[in-house]
């Protein structure tokens, strides 16, 4: 079983009418110009539908996914050398609201990777919302690295001892690093909103935050505050 990181692929939650598997299948590819930023004839697509909403709806909300058959291939190459036969392949977002959801809850799925903080609002186990911003964990070390003068496995520690705490470090560190997270902050804030105007009228009741950006210290406090 395999995840994709979110900076792989493209995804998009969309609203179509409500259709037929047959009919959404030969409807992907025109909806899927719209939002893929390459030619098509370069990519793979799959959808899935999310839910209809009710029975007397007259649209069904679909995630679209397209990856470039270019990393698929990479992928493929690299599973046919190492011997595996592969099960299942999906997003890193979609893996995470699998391990993590609880149906009684409004979430909010944040994972700090590398190189991107990618979102998920998932509301009583179905999928709301989906962004992916640049500027992942890395960006937060560079900071450190830049602004103290550190090395990377030193800018890695301070990270992990200091954090978001002011109280540690005479908040040197907390003061680098808040004004990266008050703009992760910024862009949740802007789904929920988001969210609202669509007639959703959630309000995050949990904030998951998985990747190695999770080890920064006092990070939970800081979403629980600021969320």
């Amino acid at each position: 079983n395999l995840a994709l990181p979110e900076s792989d692929v493209y995804t998009r939650i969309i609203t179509v009418p409500k259709l037929s598997p047959a009919e959404l299948a030969s409807s992907i590819p025109y909806e899927a110009e719209q939002y893929v930023p390459v030619a098509l004839d370069q990519v793979e697509l799959y959808h899935q539908v999310l839910t209809d909403d009710s029975e007397d709806s007259k649209t069904m909300r679909v995630v679209l996914i397209a990856i470039t058959k270019e990393r698929l291939g990479k992928l493929t190459t690299l599973i046919d050398q190492a011997g595996l036969i592969p099960k299942s392949l999906e997003t890193e977002l979609f893996c995470l609201q699998r391990l993590f959801l609880d149906r009684a809850k409004t979430q909010l799925i944040l994972h700090l990777g590398h190189n991107t903080a990618d979102m998920m609002i998932v509301d009583k186990g179905s999928c709301l919302f989906l962004h992916s911003l640049s500027g992942g964990s890395y960006s937060l070390t560079k900071t450190l690295i830049n602004e103290l003068s550190l090395t990377e496995a030193q800018a890695e520690e301070y990270k992990k001892t200091y954090g978001l705490r002011h109280d540690l470090l005479e908040g040197k560190v907390a003061q680098l690093l808040s004004p990266l997270l008050d703009a992760v902050v910024d862009q949740i804030n802007k789904a929920v909103i988001y969210l609202n105007q669509q007639g959703f009228n959630k309000k995050l009741d949990q904030v998951v935050v998985t990747g190695g950006g999770a080890q920064l210290r006092y990070i939970d406090e800081f979403f629980k505050r600021a969320t």
